[in-house]
């Protein structure tokens, strides 16, 4: 193998993509709904006092009540006992947070572009109109 082949590989391999980002972008999500996890657990007030094997069910409902119901609710086989470990319920339960926290974070991004589509909407007309329409145009025929 000649030298500038080599080369070449090895730049190949250093551009492959890893991966990573869809970990990146999980990790961000989770970070959040486990922050909001911990602020129910230790700030709602009717989460705060209770031991953490009897408060799970309560602070999945804080966390999200529509995935808790989802998950959680009448249509299914009900809400944890207390003490009890359900991990495949867990699974969906964190799917269906995720799930809820880029969907926010999805229309949080769409209000923001559209305000920002509407500001430089709004500019436009302003230097069409040239400026705000006192005192006329400088390339207006008095007559």
């Amino acid at each position: 193998m000649t030298h500038f082949t080599r080369l070449f590989l090895f730049l190949l391999v250093l551009l492959l993509p890893t991966g990573n980002h869809a970990k990146s972008r999980r990790q961000k999500t989770d970070t959040m709904w486990k922050n909001r996890k911990r602020e129910c657990e230790r700030e709602d007030d009717l989460c705060r006092g209770m031991h953490p094997d009897m408060n799970q069910n309560c602070v999945n409902k804080c966390v999200s009540p529509e995935c808790f119901d989802e998950v959680y609710g009448p249509s299914t086989p009900g809400p944890l006992e207390d003490g009890e470990l359900d991990p495949e319920r867990q699974k969906l339960f964190t799917s269906c947070v995720r799930r809820d926290y880029r969907e926010q974070k999805r229309k949080r991004e769409m209000a923001r572009r559209a305000e920002r589509e509407k500001k430089k909407s709004g500019e436009d007309k302003i230097e069409e109109g040239g400026g705000s329409g006192e005192g006329g145009d400088a390339g207006e025929i008095i007559g």
